[in-house]
């Protein structure tokens, strides 16, 4: 015999102990009887045998058996313990009643936990975007402040070198009155006069007239063509914000009826605008002239366009301005003028906001005429002066300037 219980044993109670369901103990009354009382109070009741699982191991091979001796309790047991019972689960399920509620408001809570999430991580990302913003602005008010700090610093150098150029002149101007106050300037001078009538009397012209003459006679050479390279054009042009004036720049070079090949270099220097990015990365992904680099962090105009440039070993390049409106066969008119003449190394052509190559105001921003946009005056700017060339101290002034390769 493996196991046996009985009620009358001292731990008869440490069966109604064991792992059970829906099942109420009663321990019996030893004055009126030796049974254990069950309620049996749901459709599924049970409860386990406190077999040992070791001695059950070693008798898995034998046929085992389990018998029972039960019987019905009398009607007054019943109905106490179904009294006692009957409360309780009334209990229990208003406890289970209220453990579903409860489960819904955490799958409730649990639900807002989830939209608090996902609104806290988009505030994160948006923080972190305008960290970044914050960050750009702060290294481009640095670089301003160190600009300005440079600019003063010049004009205070050029200050002090203005007062020492007037005193030098006052000095200069003061030998000069005493030279003029001399006996001997005076007394000589009616002879410098004479010499000089007489010479214009003999058809001699004086030296400093010969030199003032000379410095504005206009130096005329013959002009000496060379052969255009036979690589396309690099037309760089960098991009930093403005999205309406970047759109109008890359569309007008793409529309533009030329015959000169080129390859359109466009440089996105860490534009603070998301919607630049997005659009020129849409552009150039359907475009197979144009060539799109992004910089990692603000270089600068002069950064950017060395950065251009560097790519362009043999072929010659264009810088060009992202809010410049180019037309009609403008590239081939300004490659023709660099390869005019052997002595070329840059080409600026006008523009309405270029300084000292501003048209037709000199050194204005000029508006264009009414009833004209940039493909007409730009058409007839072509039919006045055609392929005329001129002549300029400097060629980095303009809004779109070429360079020829060596």
């Amino acid at each position: 015999m493996l196991w046996s219980w009985s009620p009358e044993h001292a731990d008869s109670l440490h069966l109604s102990t064991t792992p059970q369901h829906q099942i109420a103990w009663q321990p019996p009354a030893p004055r009126v009887s030796s049974a254990m009382v069950l309620l049996l109070t749901g459709d599924d009741p049970w409860f386990e045998l406190p077999l040992i699982p070791e001695e059950l191991a070693n008798d898995i091979d034998q046929t085992l058996s389990l018998e029972l001796e039960v019987g019905w309790p009398m009607s007054a047991d019943y109905l106490a313990m179904a009294h006692q019972v009957q409360p309780l689960h009334a209990h229990i399920d208003q406890l289970n009643t209220e453990v579903n509620d409860l489960n819904g408001c955490v799958v409730d809570l649990n639900g807002q936990i989830n939209t608090l999430n996902g609104q806290i991580n988009t505030l994160n990302d948006e923080t972190t975007s305008l960290s970044h913003s914050l960050a750009a602005s702060e290294y481009q008010r640095r670089s301003f402040q160190d600009e300005s700090a440079q600019f003063q610093r010049n004009a205070t150098r050029l200050e002090h070198e203005l007062v020492k150029v007037q005193g030098e002149f006052k000095d200069l101007a003061s030998h000069l009155k005493n030279i003029e106050n001399s006996t001997v300037f005076k007394a000589t001078r009616p002879l410098v006069n004479a010499k000089i009538a007489l010479d214009r009397l003999r058809g001699r012209m004086p030296k400093h007239e010969k030199l003032k003459a000379s410095a504005f006679a206009p130096i005329t050479r013959p002009a000496t063509p060379v052969a255009p390279s036979t690589h396309p054009v690099d037309v760089i042009v960098p991009v930093y914000r403005g999205l309406a004036d970047t759109q109008l720049c890359v569309e007008s070079v793409l529309a533009a009826p030329v015959q000169v090949p080129y390859r359109l270099v466009i440089i996105n220097d860490c534009s603070p605008e998301p919607e630049v990015t997005q659009w020129l990365r849409e552009r150039a992904a359907g475009e197979p002239r144009i060539l799109l680099l992004e910089n990692a962090e603000n270089l600068g105009f002069v950064g950017t366009v060395n950065r251009g440039m560097a790519l362009s070993d043999a072929n010659d390049v264009l810088l060009l301005n992202s809010d410049t409106e180019v037309a009609n066969n403008w590239l081939d008119r300004i490659r023709a003028a660099a390869y005019g003449d052997r002595k070329i190394a840059s080409v600026t052509p006008f523009s309405t906001n270029a300084t000292i190559c501003s048209y037709p105001r000199f050194c204005e921003d000029n508006p264009l005429p009414p009833g004209y946009d940039t493909a007409r005056m730009d058409a007839l700017c072509a039919k006045t002066n055609p392929g005329a060339v001129i002549d300029v101290p400097t060629g980095w002034v303009s809004a779109c300037t070429s360079a020829a390769t060596a």
